[in-house]
């Protein structure tokens, strides 16, 4: 039936790529945050790694940066290889990092006095010290 209002269309075409290379890709998905550890505890957690990639990550290790307040531990640092579009838990643990060790005392100079040592006399006085521990 015809009728007296014409129809408008408007169709736009949005064409979107998405490529894929062939590399491993090794992600950490888990964990997110570590739980807290309170001191003398140990805490055991899963971390998930996947390789998002479309070819195997080869000889895969585990390197868990240095942090002053916590000691983490994979419980596994060689997983070898993870196939591709794949995904491998590995267990760790934490614990609280103990404190840290005292520090030395200072030494204290024995036998020359250099109170007013000039800087170039300075390395022929300092040659001159014996040091020891202070009581």
């Amino acid at each position: 039936m015809p009728t007296e209002i014409q129809d408008k269309y408007k169709i736009i075409l949005e064409s979107v790529f998405e490529t894929e290379v062939p590399v491993p890709n090794v992600i950490i998905e888990e964990p997110k945050i570590l739980l807290l550890v309170a001191p003398g505890e140990v805490s055991q957690f899963d971390m998930k790694l996947r390789n998002a990639g479309l070819i195997a990550a080869e000889n895969v290790t585990i390197a868990v940066p240095d942090d002053p307040e916590y000691l983490v531990t994979p419980l596994v640092e060689t997983v070898g290889t993870i196939p591709a579009k794949s995904t491998v838990t590995v267990p760790g643990r934490s614990s609280s990092a103990p404190p840290p060790s005292p520090r030395p005392r200072p030494r204290r100079a024995v036998g020359w006095s250099c109170p007013r040592a000039t800087a170039a006399a300075l390395p022929a006085c300092t040659a001159a010290f014996r040091t020891s521990r202070s009581p």
